[in-house]
């Protein structure tokens, strides 16, 4: 089902039906009005003061709990950035790591893992995911699943390029599910929000697999150590992987 937000419209509100939403915006000057997958994100157009962006009509935000109360196999990933992989402007190591990386998830499908949840960093997060779609590509039944810590995370990212805000648009319009830990307008602090979407990962999660360049994680600073901390934590089975084989 979709929900139709009309916020300028001859009446305004979320409807059902486009043939209604149809009768209150035609021919009305300037009229405003979207389509959404989920009457929560209705809901925010409808009381926001920003104008949201086509791509958030077209990607398919779902709540976290619907991934919770799934009974589906479920791998989540963490690894480092770029800058702790092979840079901005390189891209044959990252296709190559994404072609080892679908070599090692494939047996994992076969053991009934059928859910991949990724955090939409740039770096590892990003590669895991078009792994994943590229056992989809070749008929593999997955699902790929994003979770962000907050909205707007690649706002200081390059426009174009890799690990750019385009490549991020079209990741999430690709997406099964994209799951927001915090919304335009909700008051959160940047290093909390990246640490609560690993440890969300993570509690939804039956494996977790860690890209990790380090030595000792128990020790290590950033965001894939602390991680890879928390997974261990709370008993979470755990492969590691180095980024070049």
């Amino acid at each position: 089902m979709k929900f139709y937000a009309v916020k300028e419209g001859r009446e305004t509100g979320i409807y059902t039906s486009w043939n209604e939403v149809e009768k209150l915006v035609k021919e009305y000057p300037n009229a405003k009005y979207k389509s959404f997958r989920t009457v929560k994100d209705a809901e925010y157009y409808m009381n926001s003061d920003i104008e949201e962006t086509s791509m958030q009509c077209q990607m398919n935000v779902i709540d976290i709990s619907e991934v919770k109360y799934e009974a589906q196999k479920t791998i989540c990933f963490t690894g480092h950035r770029p800058n702790r992989l092979a840079g901005y402007t390189s891209r044959a190591p990252y296709t190559a790591f994404v072609g080892n990386l679908k070599e090692i998830l494939i047996p994992l499908v076969g053991q009934g893992y059928t859910r991949f949840i990724t955090g939409g960093a740039q770096g590892i997060d990003q590669l895991a995911f078009w792994a994943v779609e590229g056992l989809k590509a070749v008929g593999y039944t997955v699902q790929n699943i994003v979770f962000v810590p907050y909205e707007g995370q690649e706002l200081r990212w390059s426009e174009q390029g890799m690990f750019s805000r385009q490549e991020y648009k079209r990741m999430l319009k690709k997406a099964d599910g994209v799951v927001y830990l915090y919304r335009k307008g909700q008051p959160f602090k940047v290093v909390d929000a990246l640490m609560e979407r690993n440890h969300a990962m993570c509690d939804v999660s039956d494996k977790l697999i860690g890209v990790y360049e380090g030595i000792d994680f128990c020790n290590d600073k950033g965001g894939t150590a602390e991680c890879l901390r928390y997974a261990q934590k709370i008993c979470l089975a755990t492969t590691m992987i180095r980024f070049a084989a």
